[in-house]
This record gives structure tokens, sequence and C-alpha cells, in this order.
């Protein structure tokens, strides 16, 4: 499950709010919420929200929605925009299964990594996912009464680039604040990690604050965490949670192979309207895709060339007669035909 916004520049439609826009255009937005299948990759669902709802108070009312999709095996794999309390309260009341981010404003989380910090990166820790090598522990533990399982994860290549962007934002949220040019988004950063200090005559003097940037780097930089009540392999767990990237995927293909980055409608109706048909163009688009991944095409073709292509195919019915007849296929054509199993 994720979220995505749509930018409109419409001001009739009640849905389109000011919020955080994941595509960073100061417009307002709705927001998007979908569900994919872990292993089909098939968009399952999707709920249109208001633009200014955050990720993490749309969840309770989806949980209630996505039931009538009647699976016994359904349970929610979501990132850390979806982590608080009532969520995870809500989804041991609805007797979900779950696997989700855990952001380092929590306290277990960050208990957990320094507990495991010196001991983590044992041999016996070392484990591959979809070809990545990383640390990983997972520890057993209980949440008002119920078995959960806590995934730490230590990445020794992500923690070298995170280091490196990490002081890089350091550096600049220094200039700006000997600059006097606050920037909106790096408040927290000027809060936590600089000493800033006002003097009459010498004006401003800003320091780093060694001991909060020490700390970060210790606790978060290469880190992070999942909890899940069902799955207790930390490795299977990885990989459950970095297959949720079909929706991310899901998203791309509609705001780009579809055309949906903006919703060029003036009224709630069209609006509905328009979000069903795009949902159905993307079950096809996904389908259509998998076939050409499947039988390798990717190596040579896109999904956009091979519907280019089709574009010059006719079929003809003449007035008296069954018989339709199919306009003269190119080599190509015939390739796509036998490639989606269609007879000509």
């Amino acid at each position: 499950m994720d979220i995505t916004s749509v930018s409109s520049y419409s001001e009739l439609i009640d849905f389109i709010r000011w919020g955080y826009n994941r595509d960073g255009e100061k417009l307002p937005q709705i927001n998007l919420l979908m569900l994919t299948g872990v292993t089909s990759h098939m968009p399952l669902y999707y709920r249109i929200i208001p633009g200014s709802i955050k990720d993490v108070n749309a969840l309770e009312d989806s949980i209630a929605n996505i039931s009538v999709l009647e699976s016994p095996t359904c349970h929610f794999v979501m990132d850390k925009g979806f982590y608080s309390e009532p969520n995870l309260d809500a989804m041991y009341a609805s007797h979900k299964k779950f696997l989700i981010g855990v952001p380092f404003t929590v306290g277990f989380a960050c208990k957990a990594v320094e507990h495991h910090r010196d001991s983590i990166r044992s041999h016996h820790n070392y484990c591959t996912v979809f070809g990545d090598g990383l640390y990983a522990v997972t520890e057993s533990s209980n949440w008002k009464g119920h078995r959960f399982y806590i995934h730490i994860y230590h990445d020794i290549f992500k923690a070298a680039s995170d280091e490196r962007n990490f002081d890089h934002t350091l550096h600049c949220c220094y200039e700006e604040l000997m600059a006097g040019r606050h920037v909106k988004e790096h408040a927290s950063y000027y809060d936590k990690f600089f000493l800033i200090h006002k003097t009459p005559i010498r004006g401003i003097r800003v320091d780093y604050n060694e001991e909060a940037i020490s700390k970060h780097k210790r606790n978060h930089i290469g880190w992070f965490v999942l909890v899940s009540n069902h799955i207790k392999d930390t490795t299977k767990a990885l990989e459950v949670y970095r297959s949720k990237d079909a929706v991310e995927k899901c998203f791309d293909d509609l705001k780009n192979d579809l055309d949906m980055k903006r919703l060029r409608i003036h009224s709630a109706a069209a609006m509905e309207g328009r979000i069903f048909i795009q949902f159905i163009a993307l079950l096809i688009t996904t389908r259509l895709k998998q076939v050409m991944n499947e039988a390798g095409w990717y190596k040579n073709h896109d999904l956009q060339k091979v519907i280019s292509e089709m574009k010059t195919v006719r079929s003809v019915s003449i007035n008296g007669t069954r018989k339709k007849y199919t306009t003269e296929l190119t080599p190509f054509q015939k390739d796509i035909y036998e490639l989606y199993g269609l007879t000509p």
C-alpha cells in the first residue's frame, strides 16, 4: 500500500486541498491510495483521499474499505509514513497481518538499534536480498499483549551514501545560517544539529552540535527498522518489503505513460470518472508489460513502441458478411500477435 499526490489547478473540487506534495509542486492536490499484489504486482484497489490528509491518517478507514476484498491472505506492506500507534492498534483490532517501516522518532526502534549497534556486524548476521548484502537481526517483542517481530537492518553501502548526503545537507544549513537566509525545509536541522548564539556585539555565531551529529550518525545512518506481526524471518521480511515497489511503479505508469500528472477536470464527478478509467488503463498496461517482461522483450522494446506499432492494424468488416478482414501485418506486428496469444 502506498499513496501518491496528483496536482490540480481546479478550485471547484472539495478533494483538492493543500498538503504534502510528493512531486514537490507548489499546487493543491488530491491523494490517491493504492493497493497492489505482492506477487502479482497487479493493482487491486484505489481510493481518492483529500489532499490535506496525511498517510498516517488514511489507514484506518482504508482497512475498513479494503475488507470488501474478503481475502484470507490479505496483509499490508507499508512504508514508515503509515506508522503510528493508533494504526498498529487498528491492524490488531481488525486481525490484519502487516509489515511496516518504523521511523526513528519511535522509542522502541531507537532502543533496538542501540542494543544491536555494536554486535550486528557479525558474519552470522549477514544476508543477501535481491543481490544486495547487509547485516540483519530480529528480536521478538510485545505490543499490548500481542507478539510482534522487530527486524533491524544495517546496510554499509547505504550508510556511506546517507552519510555523504547528510554531511552535504549540514554544510548547506551552515551556510544558510551564516548568511541569515533560513530555508523552511531545513528548520529541524537548524534546531537539532547547530548551536546558534546571538550577541549584541558579534551578532550571530553558529557552531555545529557535534554531540547530536555523532549520535545521529551512530544510530540512524545506514539503519532501518521493520515490524511485523506474522513474518519472523529477517530476510523474508525485507524481500516482501522491497517488493512493494510494485505500487511505486504503478504510480509512475499512471503519471507518465497514462498522462495523470494533472487532473485537468473541474468537477468531482469528472474526477471520479477519470480516475476510474485511468485505473482500468493501468490494469491493462501493467499486464501488457508483464507479458513483455516474461518474454524478455524489454531488452529491445518498450510498451509505447509496441502500442505505436499496432496503431496501423485495422479490422475491416463488410456489410452482409460475417467475416472480418485484417489489414496486412508487418513481421513485427505478427510477433506481437504471437506474444499475446492472438490470432489475426
